[in-house]
């Protein structure tokens, strides 16, 4: 009795920590199979904008931009597939002029 007791117990245990791990699976390939923080920074830096990261994840982040006239805080948003710039409380989607405008401060 004491055997069959924590075998169950033990079989109950493994369903939940599959259905927990399975569920996060899921989850994770219906949100796009999201990448992982550092291909977010690389892919943020490929566009051109060089960012001091204070916190990223796999499709946002903030943090600090050296321009022309000073440091800017600014956050970087993946929406629909396009990254967005958020920076003096304007929001665009980034673009090569739109880091250029940000970096040489004529989007202020």
């Amino acid at each position: 009795m004491v055997v069959d007791r924590r075998r169950l117990i033990f079989l109950v245990s493994l369903t939940v920590v599959l259905v927990i791990f399975g569920g996060s699976v899921v989850y994770w390939l219906a949100d796009g199979a999201v990448g992982t923080p550092e291909e977010f920074r690389d892919r943020v830096a490929s566009i051109g904008l060089e960012v001091d990261w204070v916190s990223v994840g796999p499709r946002a982040g903030d943090g600090r931009v050296e321009t022309d006239c000073g440091t800017v805080s600014v956050t970087v948003n993946e929406i629909d597939g396009d990254l967005w710039l958020t920076a003096n409380g304007e929001r665009h989607q980034i673009t090569s002029s739109t880091v250029d405008d940000l970096l040489s401060c004529r989007s202020q």
